[in-house]
């Protein structure tokens, strides 16, 4: 007996294990692990959506098996790796199977069931009452979608309603499946007839010389969509419409890519300095080794994202892919800037503010092989990268990696998890790098790219610190100090800009007295507490404590 281990689209505690179904013998050759099906569940058997996770010949239940109502599509969604990594986010953040599949996986791209009903031939006479204020919404001719039924009162019809008058006979019940999110198509434009066409261009008039443009823009470029051949030629959608409805061109649909990047980026390749050089180089030596995490220590401005893009330009050359992720999603125009720059159509970017149709179909870019190199937030670290050897973790010390949704997953455990099933490497940058990461460097856990220097040996912005006790001291009130104020002052007057980081929450960083300038601080932690005026409290942003 074949049978599939399957997990259900339900995300309750109370369910979350494996169920076992019953392959029919039409789809023995056809269902594999990873594929989506629909399967009956619960003691109503609801049919909801579910992913092979398993396929065995025996069971471990004794209770009797229900059999596989029907696949999705022939696609497998989910490959080993990621079947492994569903076990990973399980084990280690307490998540459910459903929330693990959901984490991986785009959004929207899960079906629900769509009934549609009509009226059977019967005699209306013999109709309950109850149910002739659905009746007359129906006719026995064609099936309507229960959405577009309303009761006496105007709400939607219930699907208990609906079963219960499909027992009685009354009405007949289609059931169908469909995505949240589907391939975008768009009309594209051929050449009809060749001779037509030619004997079209021929012509001397004025009136269609809008029309003979577009006839020669597709001679020229081949087949295209309106938008581009009203960029090309600057004609009106009403004249390929023209040609259309005289036959000499035809419509093709053809599936596009909702593409999230508005414009196309120049960045050319910079020579690296020594430094660089031996950073990319101890980077693609860790590929494939046993320690293969790489922290990358350098100065702000010492050319970190060079070495990602050099780093990304070998592998590429070899036919691997790569993970670019960044703390932020305001962080990720200008990283796209530079990768996109670089390589063109083979990066494809992801974060959650993409819409639903963008990140399915980055999703499919990425899933097909002809985006190599992926730029993104923390969600981007689940992308399904073809032959993925190289994850880098752009400011690695930001606590943004860390999911504050379940699951409340690690970006930098599950990008180890990645890089060790696909025998890749792991690159953390960072200028000031978390004190785990800098701690395994040092301890030898993982290797250490120290970047001492800025590119061309450009030097560090001066820093000056104001005690701001002796700037009250001296009479000065205000929150800023009479040097900053000066330097602001000439920087205005030069006609420059200056832009001030007030980086805190609360009301007041500190709580002081103005004689000894006493700060109050945590108990616990050492470290002054925030003033939360709403609240009327002090607050430690480090344990949560209050005064």
């Amino acid at each position: 007996m074949n049978i599939a281990s399957v997990i259900v689209d339900n995300f309750s505690k109370e369910v979350d294990i494996l169920y076992d179904y019953i392959i029919p013998e039409v789809y023995i050759d056809v269902i594999k692990k990873g594929m989506r099906v629909i399967v009956p569940f619960g003691k109503g058997n609801k049919k909801i959506e579910g992913y092979v996770i398993e396929i065995k010949e025996h069971t471990e239940t004794n209770k009797k098996l229900k059999d596989i109502f029907d696949i999705v599509d022939e696609k497998i969604y989910l490959n080993d790796e990621m079947l492994k990594m569903i076990y990973f986010l399980k084990d280690n953040y307490n998540c459910t199977y459903c929330e693990a599949v959901k984490t991986i996986l785009p959004s929207k791209i899960s079906v629900k069931e769509q009934l549609s009903v009509k009226l059977k031939a019967i005699d209306l006479n013999k109709i309950p009452k109850p149910y002739m204020y659905v009746v007359n919404q129906l006719s026995p001719n064609k099936y309507i979608n229960i959405k577009n039924l309303k009761d006496e009162h105007g709400k939607n019809i219930s699907k208990a309603l609906i079963y219960r008058m499909k027992n009685e006979g009354i009405l007949s019940v289609k059931s169908e499946f469909t995505q949240g999110i589907n391939i975008k198509y768009e009309d594209f434009y051929a050449i009809n007839d060749e001779i037509k066409a030619k004997e079209f261009l021929n012509k001397i008039d004025k009136r269609v010389k809008k029309q003979q443009d577009v006839i020669e823009c597709i001679y020229k470029n081949g087949c295209l969509n309106s938008k581009s051949i009203v960029g090309e030629t600057g004609c009106s959608k009403s004249a390929i419409n023209s040609l259309y409805k005289k036959g000499l061109v035809k419509k093709i649909k053809k599936e596009v890519y909702r593409n999230p990047i508005s414009k196309k980026y120049n960045y050319d390749k910079i020579q690296l300095n020594t430094d660089q050089i031996d950073a990319v180089n101890k980077i693609l030596n860790s590929i494939g080794k046993s320690d293969n995490t790489v922290l990358i220590h350098g100065v702000t401005g010492s050319g970190k994202t060079e070495i990602y893009l050099k780093a990304c330009e070998k592998l590429m050359e070899k036919g691997y892919g790569a993970i670019v992720l960044v703390p932020e999603i305001s962080l990720t125009p200008q990283t796209l800037e530079r990768f996109e720059g670089r390589f063109n159509n083979c990066v494809a970017i992801l974060h959650s503010r993409l819409s639903d149709g963008e990140r399915y179909d980055e999703w499919r870019r990425i899933e097909s092989g002809e985006a190599k190199i992926v730029v993104g937030a923390r969600s981007a670290v689940f992308a399904p990268v073809k032959n993925l050897k190289l994850i880098i973790i752009d400011e690695e010390h930001e606590y943004s990696y860390k999911s504050e949704m379940t699951p409340k997953y690690f970006t930098k455990e599950v990008a180890q998890f990645r890089v060790n099933y696909n025998k890749g490497v792991l690159v953390l940058g960072s200028a000031t790098p978390s004190l785990e990461s800098y701690y395994d460097a040092k301890c030898g856990k993982i290797k250490l790219i120290e970047i001492m220097h800025r590119v061309e040996n450009k030097s560090l912005p001066s820093v000056d610190i104001v005690d701001m006790r002796d700037e009250l001291k001296e009479g000065n009130k205000s929150i800023l100090s009479r040097k900053l104020y000066s330097a602001i002052e000439n920087n205005l007057k030069d006609g420059n800009q200056t832009i001030l980081f007030l980086n805190r929450r609360g009301y007041s960083t500190f709580v002081s007295c103005r004689n000894c300038g006493y700060v109050v601080k945590c108990d616990r932690c050492d470290v002054p507490m925030t003033y939360h005026a709403a609240a009327h409290k002090l607050i430690c942003h480090y344990c949560g404590e209050e005064k």
